[in-house]
């Protein structure tokens, strides 16, 4: 986070009563700005615009649940003429709960804490809409491939799908309403043939090894 933030500290043991703050400090910065965002997706697939409007009151912390009921756009398409935050149902129109892991429960912990209404942070650059170009350049400085913000939601998707767990209860839980794009992910889990190379036999490592024979041009 120090070097994110092209900052160097000098490590003196004299001067590190005064260097703690300021790397604590860094460290929640950054955690504020990336790490709870990218984790709430991953374990859960919400939609950019569906975490943008999860408020606390849809967090059911004792059951374990998650509710989507509405969603934020960004910029000024997400706010009343008063500039107060402006909700529309979700994407599908269909309201859905999501299960809450443990890892997951972890992190809302920490979130559920602070004294605003909605669970993620009102960050500037989120709230305008800026949320992949962030991510790329996190990504970027942690010499990772560059992804979309939408990317997490496709990745648990298949992530899903590849751990075994049905089609039609990813579909339940991500908000999808239409099977041919769920069908798309299944293609990328690899779903559908996994397992249906096996009968390749002769490829087997235990095989018998066999004398290589060197072929020679018959002489005219």
């Amino acid at each position: 986070y120090v070097i994110r933030f092209g900052i160097t500290l000098d490590f003196d043991v004299t001067n590190l009563i005064y260097q703690l703050p300021v790397m604590v400090a860094l460290a929640t910065i950054s955690f504020l700005w990336i790490g709870s965002y990218k984790g709430v997706v991953r374990h859960t697939g919400m939609r950019d615009a569906e975490l943008r409007g999860l408020e606390k009151d849809c967090v059911d912390m004792n059951n374990d649940l998650i509710y989507v009921l509405k969603t934020q756009a960004s910029g000024k398409e997400g706010q009343d003429e008063k500039g107060n935050a402006f909700f529309k149902p979700t994407k599908s129109r269909v309201d859905r709960v999501i299960p809450i892991s443990a890892p997951l429960k972890e992190l809302l912990k920490e979130l559920m804490q602070t004294e605003c209404n909605f669970v993620l942070p009102r960050l500037k650059s989120w709230m305008q809409g800026e949320q992949s170009k962030q991510l790329k350049a996190f990504l970027r400085e942690i010499d990772l491939p560059e992804i979309r913000f939408h990317d997490l939601r496709a990745s648990w998707c298949t992530l899903m799908l590849s751990k075994g767990v049905p089609a039609v209860y990813v579909m339940q839980i991500g908000g999808w309403r239409e099977m041919k794009t769920m069908d798309r992910y299944i293609r990328m889990a690899g779903v559908e043939v996994k397992g249906k190379t096996d009968c390749l036999e002769c490829l087997r490592v235990n095989t018998l090894p066999a004398e290589v024979l060197k072929l020679e041009s018959k002489p005219k």
